[in-house]
């Protein structure tokens, strides 16, 4: 069949519009046709197709070292009848891996809520519960009493936006449930810009409380002791140890092997002595405070010291006119002082004096300016 000039003009302006209108098919169907892609996957029991958690498919990189620092810091505002107790932007720095920050209702000293931010890490596996689509996220809910206590719940919601795992706990309350929870997930803003807050670095004794138990009243740690403060950290920042072992001692190879898995501000040095490797020495610095640990948990503060029974067994001294704690016992002892954006912690697992334990402290090496 032979096609005249006319119908060629037709079918040469017909075949564009067609393509056009099939090209913009395709595209509504890949647009409204395709599932959104999720960041949760459920994990399931392959036996009694119970569901056990869900993992995480997209977040951030398994291998630390492929992860940006620091994780990008959201902020949280809490509904009215909140007073916050810990500002994650007092203790954010460059090496920030997590952010916590911790709310107190002012009706119930009992009643605490907790906005958390961490690492989504791929492959990671979390709990399971009730999953809702909450705008463009998976949002995962559960629920469960608090054991062994007439306080209330536990109530939970986490979702993965980008590279941050998100999550919000309300615990020992009446339960709440998931549109209540839902609107706390509402108040997360991830595009303002939320910036550390600065100030030098000083020490803390920290807090005690009385506990009796039968007829003794023994005395409870509620806080470590610890350096508090958020140094600016300088981009060639270095950790400071001693420029050669103490005298009798060797660097022990089990600490270097250790360093820096998942606390990039943070160095230990250990020493062995070489007549009695039962004998140790342990030099640790953290680069700011040690109140926090890098992904923002409140577990940091000083060693051994933070046996002490009260403030009182904690003495003041200095190293190189810099403040400093000092505590001994029969066992061992240790001396934590801070130095510029710097915190140290020396501990000895024999007896020394205080004087002794000063003058080894400040054998460090401290760089000059």
């Amino acid at each position: 069949m032979t096609l005249t000039k006319k119908k060629k003009r037709i079918l040469l302006i017909a075949l564009p519009a067609a393509l056009a209108v099939i090209a913009a098919a395709v595209i509504l169907w890949l647009l409204l046709g395709r599932d959104t892609p999720k960041a949760l996957e459920p994990l399931y029991n392959q036996t009694t197709g119970e569901l056990m958690g869900y993992t995480v498919l997209e977040g951030s990189p398994k291998e630390e070292e492929n992860r940006s620092l620091p994780l990008p810091m959201a902020s949280f505002t809490p509904p009215e009848g909140w007073t916050q107790t810990l500002n994650a932007a007092e203790y954010a720095d460059r090496f920030s891996t997590g952010y916590v920050d911790e709310y107190q209702s002012l009706e119930n000293d009992y009643t605490t809520l907790t906005f958390s931010q961490q690492y989504a890490v791929e492959g990671d596996t979390l709990p399971a519960g009730q999953e809702v689509q909450f705008g463009n996220f998976q949002v995962i809910y559960w629920q469960e009493e608090e054991s062994g206590r007439d306080l209330g719940y536990h109530t939970e919601v986490y979702w993965v936006d980008g590279p941050t795992l998100f999550t919000i706990s309300y615990r020992y309350a009446p339960g709440a449930d998931l549109n209540q929870m839902l609107e706390l997930v509402s108040r997360v803003d991830t595009q303002g810009d939320r910036q550390p807050i600065h100030s030098p670095l000083t020490l803390a004794r920290g807090s005690y409380t009385p506990i009796l138990m039968g007829e003794n009243t023994y005395s409870a740690i509620v806080t470590r002791p610890r350096s508090e403060g958020n140094p600016e950290i300088p981009q060639d920042a270095q950790f400071v140890g001693f420029s050669q072992p103490p005298e009798g001692y060797l660097i022990s190879e089990l600490y270097e092997e250790n360093n820096n898995h998942g606390n990039p501000d943070f160095y230990t040095w250990g020493y062995y002595h070489s007549e009695d490797n039962q004998k140790w020495i342990r030099l640790d610095c953290w680069l700011g405070s040690n109140a926090c640990n890098s992904n923002g948990s409140r577990e940091g503060g000083f060693g051994i010291m933070s046996n002490a029974t009260d403030s009182d067994a904690i003495l003041d001294a200095t190293v190189h006119g810099n403040p400093a704690f000092v505590y001994l016992t029969e066992d061992g002892c240790e001396i934590g002082w801070v130095e510029g954006y710097r915190t140290y912690s020396l501990t000895v697992d024999t007896p020394m004096t205080q004087e002794e334990l000063i003058a080894l402290a400040e054998t460090v090496e401290i760089p000059e300016g």
